[in-house]
C-alpha cells in the first residue's frame, strides 16, 4: 500500500484551511488528486463566489450567450450549497455584473442560498448585488450565528429590520445602501454585541435610531444629505472616521451659530479624517470642536484639501490657524499624525507646520503615499526638506516619509 503523503494526514482543520486559500474552481480540481482530499472540497468552511468565479465561466463559455454564461454560473452555485455538507463560517456573494432582469428574475434562487447559508451557521457573510434589485429575506436578520455582515447596493425600509439583531453579531457594514425616504425616528434597532458600524456611500443613514452599547468603530464616509441621529450613545467609541461632510454635519451647525450642542466628551483613540478644508471656516471650526471632546486622542489620520489656487489660500495670519495652534496645544495624547494624499500644497503644509509647532506629545509624523495622484517628484524632495525645518514642540518626533 502506498504511503500517504504529509499534506494529507494533515488535520482536516488545516486543509480546509489551505483549500479555503484558494478559488472553488481550484479546490474542486485539487481535491481529485487525492481519495483523503476528495470529498473535503464540499465542506469547505470558506465559499467565494466572487468577480473571479463568475470569470471562469464567462471564459469557458465565451462562444455562447451573456445569458448562458450567467447561467452557468448561478446553476454551479446553487449546486454547490445543495451538496455542501459541513458548516459554512464564511461566505462570499458578489453579483454585481449580473444585470437587473437577472436579479429580479432569479431572486427564488437568491433566498435559497441565503437560506442554505445561513442554516449551516455562517458567520461571516459578503454580499454584493447590483442596482438594489433584490430585496433580502429576513433570515439574513435573524442569523443567530452571525459576527459580521457587509451589505453592498441594497434597498430597505428599517421597519424590515427586527427590534433585536443577531445576538452574536459584532461587525455590520453597509455600502450603497439605501434606507429609505420614511423618518421612523421612534423606531429602535437594538444590536447588543455591535462593536464596527460603517456607512460608506449610503443614503438616508440612521433614519431611525441604533442601540449598541459595545460599538468601538464608527465609520461614516459619502453619505451625503444624510443627518447623523444625536440620541446615538458615542461614549464608547474609540475609533471614529469621517469625511469632511460629516465632520461638518457632525459639529459644524453648532460651531458656526454658537448654538452648542450638548455632546458628551468622547473616548476616541484614533480619528481619521478625509478632505478636510482649512479654508472653510465651518470646517476647520467643526474640526477643532472635535479635538476638543476628543481628550484621549492617539492617534489623528488625516488628508487636508488643498488648491494651487492663491486666492484662496490660508496664510499664516489666518485665525484658522491660530484656533488650530489654541486647541491642538491641548491634545497631551496625541502622539501620531498621519498624512493621508499629501501633495504638498500650502493648506498642507501650514496645517503640518502648526501641528509640529503646537504638539508636545508627538512621536512620528508619517507621509502616506497615494499614486490616484500625480506627484512631481522634485517638488516631492522640495516639499520634504521644507517639512524637516519646521519648528518642533517634540523633541522625540520622528518625520516618516514613504520610499522615493
Amino acid at each position: 500500500m502506498a504511503r500517504r503523503d504529509r499534506i494529507s494526514q494533515l488535520p482536516e482543520e488545516i486543509l480546509d484551511h489551505i483549500l479555503g486559500l484558494l478559488r472553488i474552481q481550484q479546490a474542486a480540481k485539487i481535491a481529485v488528486l487525492s481519495t483523503v482530499w476528495r470529498d473535503l472540497w464540499t465542506t469547505l468552511s470558506q465559499l467565494r463566489f466572487d468577480y473571479q468565479f463568475f470569470a471562469y465561466f464567462d471564459k469557458k463559455y465565451r462562444q455562447d450567450s451573456k445569458y448562458v454564461r450567467k447561467s452557468s454560473g448561478l446553476y454551479v452555485i446553487t449546486k454547490i450549497l445543495l451538496q455542501h455538507k459541513g458548516t459554512i463560517r464564511k461566505c462570499v456573494i458578489h453579483l454585481s455584473h449580473a444585470g437587473v432582469l437577472t436579479l429580479r428574475s432569479r431572486s427564488f434562487d437568491f433566498d435559497q442560498w441565503l437560506h442554505l447559508v445561513t442554516f449551516k451557521g455562517v458567520e461571516e457573510l459578503h454580499l454584493n448585488f447590483e442596482d438594489k434589485a433584490y430585496k433580502l429575506p429576513s433570515c439574513i436578520f435573524l442569523c443567530p450565528t452571525l459576527k459580521s455582515l457587509h451589505l453592498h447596493d441594497f434597498s430597505f425600509e428599517p421597519l424590515n429590520l427586527p427590534c433585536t439583531l443577531p445576538p452574536n453579531l459584532t461587525s455590520l457594514c453597509f455600502k450603497y445602501v439605501d434606507f429609505g425616504r420614511s423618518n421612523l425616528s421612534n423606531y429602535v434597532v437594538d444590536v447588543p454585541m455591535l462593536e464596527i458600524l460603517s456607512f460608506r456611500s449610503c443614503k438616508n443613514i440612521l433614519h431611525f435610531k441604533i442601540i449598541a452599547r459595545k460599538l468601538c468603530c464608527l465609520t461614516i464616509k459619502s453619505c451625503y444629505r444624510s443627518e447623523l441621529s444625536l440620541n446615538m450613545d458615542l461614549k464608547s467609541i474609540c475609533t471614529l472616521e469621517l469625511d469632511s461632510y460629516y465632520v461638518e454635519t457632525f459639529l459644524g451647525t453648532s460651531a458656526t451659530t454658537g448654538h452648542q450642542l450638548q455632546l458628551n466628551v468622547l473616548n476616541v483613540e484614533l480619528l481619521k479624517l478625509s478632505g478636510l478644508c482649512l479654508q472653510r471656516d465651518v470646517e476647520t471650526s467643526a474640526f477643532l470642536s472635535l479635538l476638543c471632546i476628543c481628550p484621549k486622542l492617539y492617534e489623528l489620520e488625516i488628508s487636508v484639501w488643498g488648491t494651487e489656487d492663491t486666492t484662496k489660500a490660508i496664510d499664516t495670519t489666518s485665525k484658522q490657524l491660530k484656533k488650530l495652534h489654541s486647541v491642538v496645544q491641548t491634545c497631551e495624547r496625541l502622539h501620531i499624525l498621519k498624512i493621508r494624499s499629501f501633495r504638498g500644497f500650502r493648506a498642507e503644509m501650514l496645517f503640518i507646520k502648526e501641528m509640529l509647532a503646537s504638539v508636545p506629545s508627538l512621536e512620528r509624523v508619517i507621509f502616506m503615499g497615494n499614486y490616484m495622484y500625480e506627484y512631481d517628484s522634485c517638488k516631492k524632495h522640495e516639499n520634504m526638506d521644507e517639512v524637516l525645518c519646521f519648528p518642533r514642540a517634540s523633541t522625540k518626533v520622528k518625520i516618516i516619509f514613504p520610499s522615493c
